[in-house]
Order: C-alpha cells, then structure tokens, then sequence
C-alpha cells in the first residue's frame, strides 16, 4: 500500500463540506423559490377576494394579509440564510488559499 499525504484526510474533508454546503444551498434555495410561489398566490387571493370584497370576507381577507406577511418573513429569512452560505463558502475558500 502506498502512503497517502498527510493533508488527504483534510482534503476529503472539505470536499465532504463542500458537497454538504452545496446541498443545503440547494435546499435553501428551493425553499426560497417555493415561498416565492406562496407570496405570489397570497397576493393573488388578497387581489382576488378585495375586488369581490364582500363583509363577510373580512377575516379571510386578514388571514390573507397575515400570510403575505409571514411569507415575506421567511423568503427574507432563507435570503439571509442563503447569504450566509455563500459568504461562509467564500471565505472556507480563502482560508483554504492561506493554508496551501
């Protein structure tokens, strides 16, 4: 058997990390596009149901407005979250350039 490098080890590990921060990105950003979606149809019901606007759709209508404001939440929190991400990606990147 050959002898491996001694930085193999720490190698393969970033790659691991790599591969799992790329699959959390992944899974961000579609998270993202599908709150993207939620925020859409939300706005599209609150358009729909005012310019039907009846009495008796006033809670609907509130609950309407509740979840465009939730959904606007989450797709800000998971852009954060995306951010983050890269930025931390970005700079695994630049420690790894110091280190080689």
């Amino acid at each position: 058997s050959s002898p491996t490098p001694a930085n193999s080890s720490s190698v393969n590990d970033t790659d691991n990390l790599e591969a799992s921060n790329d699959k959390y990105l992944q899974s961000l950003e579609k998270q993202l596009t599908i709150e993207m979606k939620v925020k859409n149809g939300t706005e599209n019901m609150i358009q729909s149901i005012s310019q039907n606007y009846q009495s008796r759709d006033k809670k609907l209508l509130a609950e309407a407005y509740t979840m465009l404001e939730d959904s606007k939440a989450k797709i800000e929190f998971l852009k954060l979250k995306i951010l983050k991400v890269k930025q931390n990606r970005q700079m695994s990147k630049v420690s790894l350039q110091v280190i080689t």
